[in-house]
């Protein structure tokens, strides 16, 4: 399911992101899927004060979940099905050492949602070594034109400056983009249970979602080294750009 050997390894540090067809079971991504649009208007309500951990847009009247990170506190049990021994030591030998498991996060790309800006996520999780990496499972089909994660193929020890963005859900975008045209592009098809495994410098992107697409859903995974420690000042400057990107949102 999760490869591991030196060659992947290999690519990987090349290009900060590997791509793992049927990783998760079709079934079980779609029932997910469902889970979440029954309950979405529960999670709302529930989280709507936590600006922080629950990001919505609202299109055409209709407000939709755009990011949350507390799928675990909503629902333990059904969402803890993704969080296997495998995908951990899956982690583990990508890093290099022993992961923990930091976050888990539901990502919805919806019609007429807002683009996601080109960034790295160490900007967001400040780690000193950069050594993190995240598991994006596709619960439906996703695409690149539908507003699918897109990516541009990085070296894991590359890392660039940010700056803060007002896009819903990114409070930082990479400030400078004028280099972009030198990488080669990764545009991944997703079906209901594949997934992409991405260093926490993979620069990943989308674009808004056409009023056209249908909705689609991401359940992700996140996993710091077990020696990662955050850069001495990051938690306080990165609550200021969640605090100036909630504002521009609210």
């Amino acid at each position: 399911m999760f490869p591991q050997d030196l060659q992947v390894l290999s690519r990987f540090k090349e290009t900060s992101v590997l791509f793992v067809p049927c990783a998760f079971s079709p079934a079980m991504c779609l029932d997910a899927k469902q889970y979440i649009l029954n309950n979405e208007s529960s999670i709302i309500d529930k989280y709507r004060s936590d600006k922080r951990s629950l990001v919505c847009e609202t299109v055409e009247g209709v407000n939709f979940i755009k990011y949350f990170e507390h799928p675990f506190h909503y629902d333990a049990l059904f969402f803890g099905r993704f969080l296997t021994s495998t995908i951990l030591n899956s982690a583990s030998f990508l890093l290099e050492e022993e992961a923990r498991f930091v976050s888990a996060e539901i990502h919805s790309r919806f019609p007429g949602a807002s683009e996601i800006p080109p960034h790295q996520d160490n900007a967001y999780y400040g780690l000193e070594d950069g050594k993190a990496v995240t598991f994006y499972i596709s619960l439906d089909h996703q695409n690149p034109d539908g507003g699918g994660l897109q990516y541009l193929a990085n070296n894991i020890h590359n890392e660039f400056s940010h700056t803060n963005s007002s896009l819903p859900g990114f409070s930082l975008q990479i400030a400078d983009q004028s280099s972009f045209n030198s990488f080669s592009s990764f545009l991944p098809v997703y079906s209901p249970g594949d997934c992409t495994i991405h260093h926490s410098r993979s620069i990943h992107f989308a674009t808004s979602v056409p009023l056209t697409f249908p909705r689609s859903f991401v359940f992700r995974f996140s996993f710091y080294s077990s020696s990662s420690i955050v850069r001495l000042g990051h938690a306080e400057a990165y609550q200021k750009a969640i605090t100036l990107n909630r504002l521009n949102i609210a």
